[in-house]
């Protein structure tokens, strides 16, 4: 085979991890092919049963599925099952110091919570095939003719000199496996150890370690207090950035985003906060997790017969993980089976790619947090801020309501952040906010101590 050609009919692709990248990739690359006229072969490898309770089978996410992701799914033959969907979420809730505003979303859109793996510990409300988001992906790459090995993968060999193979390893307690391959897709994200295992000059993106936990709730009481909103808290704990309240029926994720989080952080975080109050008196975390966040972009995602995809790669910062594991798994397929497999055509023709979609986006996005942590940090600037939310909520017109909107963009990551950032700078709304920021000094100095 041509080590440097695009793959041909008959050749082996190992897929390192059994999550949204891994299946994405799977799906993508044999539907391509089959357009293409080529018959491919594609086993993914992964320890996890995606429809165990607890972190066993889980992939360490809140678990919310936007409508741009849904979209795509549709176009590639994927609807998801109605037991599949946690709650249809009616839109976002954000609150900051005592003051909260409602953000609808548009009727003709949908977002759905989902558990990624089988459900927090002790949770068995429905049966666990019918529960998981990524073990249903995955059946579904198997039903289109991907092979699965429930296999951890403990090293990857690559071809010596001469050779046209790929090597890779599983080991076990008991015994060895070898399996050889044309090409490796790693989509093992940026929770394994694998990672630092590469034998070239891959460098993983830098991380933050945020802290998730799961909370049981009564449905009365998640209906009354939370409804079918996700809740954003503002903090002011210098550890935690924001905090958010997913709804998932009878249980709540609850995601605290920071540097690094500690479970110890985000309890006395609800403990001392109003956070407190949209949670049962007796809440107790059910489960926790500390999944790591990729900051930025990794250094050489690709060698020759290689590629690295999904957040161990490049992904969206802070926001759209599952999203941007799928434009990477659709960069590598359509590379892999037009372009070629050298370490060359890869980083012209896939690395390329998602510099261009990811690299300067997330510089925008970087930019976007921290004015907003700017403004949120501050009383009279946050108060503006919000009040302005609420005013535009309550009664202008939808496409007069340009912080909504900003707010709404941001935490749904439904938009790119530099068009976000350029819609922020509109001369327009910082005179109004200007306005508003005065009018509030004069309303205060006015009031006395």
């Amino acid at each position: 085979m041509d080590n440097g050609g695009p793959l041909k009919s008959g050749a082996k692709i190992a897929v390192i991890g059994g999550g949204p990248a891994g299946s994405f990739f799977a799906i993508l690359a044999l539907k391509l092919a089959g357009e293409m006229g080529k018959d491919i072969n594609i086993l993914i490898f992964d320890n996890k049963h995606f429809s165990d309770h607890g972190p066993r089978g889980c992939n360490m996410c809140a678990g919310v599925i936007q409508d741009s992701l849904i979209t795509k799914l549709k176009g590639i033959g994927i609807t998801l099952p109605s037991d599949i969907k946690r709650e249809d979420i009616e839109g976002y809730s954000f609150h900051l110091r005592g003051l909260s505003a409602c953000i609808k979303k548009d009727p003709s859109t949908s977002i759905y919570s989902v558990f990624r793996g089988g459900g927090p510990y002790g949770w068995s409300v429905i049966p666990r095939k019918k529960v998981s988001f990524d073990q249903y992906l995955l059946d579904h790459a198997i039903k289109e003719g991907v092979k699965f090995r429930h296999e951890r993968v403990s090293a990857i060999e690559f071809p010596k000199r001469g050779e046209s193979k790929v090597s890779v390893i599983c080991k076990s307690k008991n015994n060895s496996k070898v399996y050889k391959a044309d090409f490796v897709v790693g989509a093992f994200g940026v929770n394994t150890v694998l990672i630092k295992k590469l034998p070239f000059g891959y460098r993983p993106p830098k991380r933050w370690n945020a802290c998730q936990a799961e909370i049981a709730m009564d449905r009365e009481h998640m209906k009354e207090r939370c409804g079918n909103m996700i809740h954003i808290f503002f903090t002011r704990s210098p550890k935690i950035k924001y905090l958010a309240i997913t709804p998932k029926g009878d249980n709540a994720t609850i995601t605290a985003i920071g540097k690094n989080v500690g479970i110890n952080d985000l309890q006395n975080e609800i403990i001392n906060s109003e956070i407190n109050e949209y949670l049962p008196r007796d809440w107790e975390f059910i489960c926790h997790c500390h999944p790591r966040l990729p900051t930025t972009p990794a250094r050489q995602p690709y060698s020759d017969r290689c590629v690295i995809i999904g957040d161990a790669s490049y992904s969206r910062h802070m926001k759209n993980g599952i999203e941007s594991a799928f434009y990477t798994a659709q960069f590598a397929a359509e590379t892999i089976l037009k372009n070629g497999i050298s370490k060359e055509i890869l980083k012209k023709n896939y690395d390329k790619r998602c510099r261009k979609m990811f690299y300067y986006d997330n510089l925008a996005g970087k930019i976007l947090f921290l004015l907003h942590e700017i403004i949120s940090s501050n009383n009279i600037s946050s108060t503006v801020y919000l009040d302005r939310v609420i005013k535009e909520q309550s009664h202008m017109d939808p496409k007069h309501q340009k912080v909504s909107k900003l707010l709404w963009h941001l935490y749904t990551g439904d938009m790119p952040y530099r068009y976000i950032l350029k819609r922020f700078f509109n001369p327009v709304l910082h005179v109004q906010f200007a306005y508003e920021t005065i009018k509030k000094i004069f309303k205060w100095a006015c009031a006395g101590p």
